[in-house]
């Protein structure tokens, strides 16, 4: 049985990770039948290789960078608008109460950079675990080309073997095969 397709995870928060092209069940390649002997299929065949999967990874990874910068960059608008927002309504009550409005904003100014740290840290934490996550998958998947390309190549080597051993017998057997009018006596 064919393993599945390689399918990078999802995450709501980074988006859906580029997926890699499945792979079809390998086919006999075409005029390979030869002397009985079934041909070697390829178990790479339809596989990316390790060439497109560190294109795919470059690509992806590029991608999680472009997802954390516009991130950062919404976090920081929407600060800076929540900000706005605390110093308009602080200056529009600042005739009546000033010290106490200007303490109540720095309060909130200090609360919402504690909150945009900590989601920016969240959002990096996320960022290297989806980072990881590709990593481990990219590797997996060269490892698991490498290991079919091993065994094809044993596959290869046996196959060529058996031909070999194939036509070796065949011309025994044509050998040790009795020509006619070799072994008759003579004419009556």
């Amino acid at each position: 049985a064919a393993p599945p397709p390689y399918m990078p995870p999802m995450d709501p928060m980074m988006g859906a990770m580029p997926q890699a092209t499945g792979w079809a069940a390998p086919q006999p390649p075409l005029g390979s039948f030869h002397m009985g002997v079934p041909p070697v299929q390829s178990l790479t065949q339809g596989m990316p290789d390790p060439q497109a999967i560190d294109s795919q990874k470059a690509a992806y990874a590029r991608s999680l960078e472009e997802q954390m910068r516009h991130g950062e960059e919404m976090l920081k608008m929407q600060q800076k608008q929540q900000t706005d927002y605390i110093f308009q309504a602080a200056e529009a009550q600042k005739k009546q109460l000033i010290s106490h409005i200007e303490q109540q904003a720095k309060q909130q100014e200090l609360a919402l950079i504690q909150s945009y740290s900590e989601q920016q840290m969240k959002l990096q934490q996320e960022y290297q675990h989806q980072k990881m996550a590709l990593e481990m998958q990219a590797n997996d998947l060269a490892m698991e080309f490498q290991r079919r390309r091993a065994q094809e190549d044993m596959m290869a080597q046996a196959h060529e073997m058996h031909r070999t051993n194939m036509e070796e017998q065949s011309k025994l057997m044509q050998q040790m095969t009795p020509h006619p009018g070799l072994f008759e006596g003579p004419p009556p």
